[in-house]
């Protein structure tokens, strides 16, 4: 799988952005590619979602060379099946055969116990989808360098986002704005000034 510059870039300051260090971001987007293309031979890509206090971060990953078009089927997994999640967060697969992820789906359901109801298949075909594109990545990581750089000072993780919530709220802006307002106190602090925290 081809990745971005831009990608790798942003997948490398999350995964330096999470309490365990050997977690690797690009690997393993590249082995899930590796893993649903051996599981459904007309795998072409996915867009993963997750909504987040901070917005919503979206990533998307087709195999080199496919465009849009190719696209016949598709399956929706809303990721609070999976893992904690927030409503809107969501995996989609995408595949160049009409009908590849029924299987998989009827699968899902029978292995969660849920309703096959909670699986969108193939409504997801015609969107205008470029072979790598991501957004809200950079937000993310600001939140998280902000919370990490509140942590250092001494509070709770919990305390924390409620202060970047809180300063958000205040200012009648977004939490990212807030978080990246506290990165770039801490890059000048780190000139010599006092970050403004």
């Amino acid at each position: 799988m081809e990745i971005a510059p831009e990608l790798v870039a942003d997948l490398a300051r999350l995964s330096g952005a999470l309490e365990d260090p050997d977690t690797d971001l690009e690997t393993l987007l590249r082995q899930l590619g590796r893993d649903l293309k051996d599981a459904v031979g007309s795998y072409v890509g996915l867009t993963i979602t997750i909504q987040t206090e901070g917005g919503l971060t979206k990533v998307t990953a087709l195999e080199h060379g496919r465009a849009h078009q190719e696209i016949l089927s598709s399956l929706l997994i809303p990721l609070a099946l999976l893992a904690p999640a927030q409503q809107g967060s969501s995996v989609i697969l995408y595949g160049a055969r009409s009908g590849a992820f029924v299987d998989i789906a009827a699968d899902l359901s029978w292995a969660l116990g849920v309703s096959p109801s909670r699986f969108v298949l193939d409504k997801h075909c015609d969107g205008d989808l470029a072979a790598w594109t991501h957004s809200g990545l950079a937000e993310l990581s600001a939140i998280n360098q902000a919370i990490g750089a509140l942590i250092e000072r001494g509070s709770p993780p919990d305390e924390a986002r409620a202060t970047l919530r809180a300063r958000a709220e205040d200012s009648g802006t977004e939490i990212h704005t807030v978080a990246a307002e506290i990165v770039a106190g801490l890059v000048r602090g780190s000139d010599g000034g006092s970050p403004p925290i």
